[in-house]
């Protein structure tokens, strides 16, 4: 199911194509020059794939086919050097998870 920047292909809430407590599947699209907002989550782990692009997730640098982890209350901040798109998991669903940093 689409969203503005996304589709949520497994999740505990709507709009989600599978409707699961299991665990989270997006596919996430972030334009060249966008910067995330930054954000952690208290109680699952952040499985991401970078399918196409070029990301800095907390200044390290991702290119298409890496792999990379955001563990509990680790804070994501993203700059997209390039049209990106992530393949992004979350171990658990737990739509109140998500902590924005001020």
């Amino acid at each position: 199911v689409a969203t503005e920047g996304s589709w949520t292909l497994a999740a505990d809430f709507f709009p989600a194509f599978f409707k699961t407590k299991d665990f989270e599947m997006g596919i996430h699209t972030h334009s060249a020059g966008e910067v995330g907002k930054p954000h952690y989550h208290r109680f699952t782990k952040e499985i991401n794939i970078v399918f196409d692009g070029y990301v800095v997730i907390n200044g390290r640098h991702f290119k298409t086919g890496d792999m990379f982890i955001l563990n509990e209350y680790e804070v994501s901040e993203s700059q997209f050097m390039e049209d990106t798109t992530l393949i992004v998991m979350r171990n658990k669903s737990l739509p109140w998870d998500k902590v924005d940093c001020k």
